[in-house]
């Protein structure tokens, strides 16, 4: 194969031996050649340095066709892979793209809006905090301090008032109260001072504390006075006994007239007797058998209208006898009980008595 190195070297011997010509004409040269110009030398090698040309432009462009097939290949080869890694690219992506949303919940926009306006009311809450929070913690303190103070002076007067009658364990239970009340007030001082909405439900505490130990002190009285009254009871009127949730007396022996029975049942520290509902009669005619007893139940004020003489109230227990009440003599404005049906009877008629020991009823 003719390269381009072989033409050039020709070119290179073939300028060397004209150039030879200008050293000596006499040289061993052949004659022929030494004679012959220069010009007609060149053209006399013209045709073969075409053919040297020729034959190298073929070469080079077989060359260049060579090389350009070879580096089309290899860039259709290194294309193939881009596009192969493109592609791998791409359903990596996709699969990427699938776990991502696959791991969003599907709330996750509420969920981000409800957490942006939870940090916006934040903020507003954290600019609504009152700048008196200490002044305001300090008048609590001092609130504390006297409601504590007024609760201890008004436990001294209930218990002197009652000292005598205070069971066994009030001390013990006055002395929790005291306890839980230190523990508040120790609670108390330790609310944080940085949210103005927290002291408020803390005041707001404070008054229902105030309300539910106003309404347990007023408990605890009514059942020390009840205590006390039925103790009272007990050793003021021996004779009578619990009958239900209430006190009676019951006189089975001697016989009064309607008014002499008020008299005689408020002398003994009682009143007539009448009956809170039917639970109670049921229970009063167990004691009675068919004996016939006065109430403390009349019309005498407005016939037909019936109240309880002990509290002045409207009888609200009335058992009648069939055809009862039916007025048939003069004066019947009083009620008896026979048997636990009720009649009845001229006030002036003289009946056993039933006395109750409150005026409740």
């Amino acid at each position: 194969m003719i390269s381009l190195r072989i033409f050039f070297s020709f070119v290179i011997i073939f300028a060397s031996l004209c150039g030879s010509q200008t050293k000596s004409l006499d040289g061993d040269f052949p004659k022929n050649i030494i004679k012959t110009p220069v010009k007609e030398q060149w053209l006399k090698i013209f045709p073969f340095l075409d053919y040297i040309a020729k034959q190298s432009k073929c070469y080079v462009s077989e060359d260049l066709q060579k090389t350009q097939s070879a580096i089309q290949e290899d860039n259709q080869g290194r294309l193939t892979r881009i596009e192969s890694q493109q592609t791998e690219l791409q359903e990596n992506l996709k699969f990427l793209l699938e776990r991502l949303k696959n791991s969003i919940p599907e709330d996750f926009g509420e969920r981000l809006v409800r957490m942006e306006d939870r940090q916006t009311s934040l903020q507003e809450i954290l600019k609504n905090i009152p700048s008196d929070i200490e002044e305001r913690l300090s008048r609590m303190e001092d609130r504390q301090k006297s409601l504590g103070a007024q609760l201890e002076a008004r436990l001294v007067v209930e218990l002197q008032a009652i000292r005598k009658t205070i069971p066994e364990n009030f001390e013990e239970r006055l002395a929790k109260m005291e306890v839980q009340q230190i523990s508040l007030q120790d609670a108390l001082k330790k609310i944080p001072g940085d949210f103005g909405e927290r002291m408020d439900r803390l005041e707001e505490h404070e008054n229902d504390m105030q309300k539910d130990l106003q309404t347990r002190m007023d408990t605890q009285k009514a059942a020390l006075e009840d205590a006390l009254s039925t103790n009272f009871t007990r050793v003021v009127r021996p004779k009578f006994e619990q009958i239900g949730s209430r006190l009676f007396y019951i006189e089975s022996k001697r016989i009064y007239n309607w008014n002499d029975a008020v008299s005689t049942c408020r002398e003994l520290g009682g009143y007539i007797a009448s009956v809170k509902d039917k639970e109670e009669l049921d229970a009063i005619a167990e004691k009675l058998g068919k004996k016939r007893y006065w109430l403390g139940i009349n019309d005498r004020a407005s016939k037909g209208n019936y109240i309880n003489e002990a509290s002045g109230k409207k009888s609200e227990v009335l058992n009648w006898r069939n055809g009862e009440p039916n007025h048939g003599l003069d004066g019947e404005n009083c009620v008896e009980i026979v048997g636990g049906v009720m009649n009845d009877e001229p006030c002036s008629n003289e009946l056993r008595l039933i006395c109750q020991s409150d005026n409740e009823v």
